[in-house]
């Protein structure tokens, strides 16, 4: 029996749990006047973080989730 390789995903409806920690990361072009106001650390920085820096939830921990939705299969063919 020949057996054939898929990406799998399946979506639930929602999740429950515990975000513990995280960071902000990303890159961007600075000028010498913004990198002053990050170092002093300004009221300016979180808003800076939210719209420039991609939000990476580092740790957490999920205790349960909701219904199973459809399953998407998508053959990987190999590439040769």
């Amino acid at each position: 029996m020949d057996k054939k390789k898929y990406k799998i995903k399946v979506p639930v409806g929602w999740i429950m749990g515990y975000l513990r920690y995280g960071h902000f990361e990303g890159i961007v072009e600075l000028t010498d006047k913004t990198v002053e106001a990050i170092n002093s650390g300004s009221v300016f920085v979180k808003d800076f973080c939210r719209e420039y820096l991609d939000l990476v939830v580092d740790d957490y921990r999920v205790e349960d989730y909701g219904d199973i939705g459809d399953i998407e299969l998508e053959e990987i063919k190999d590439v040769r």
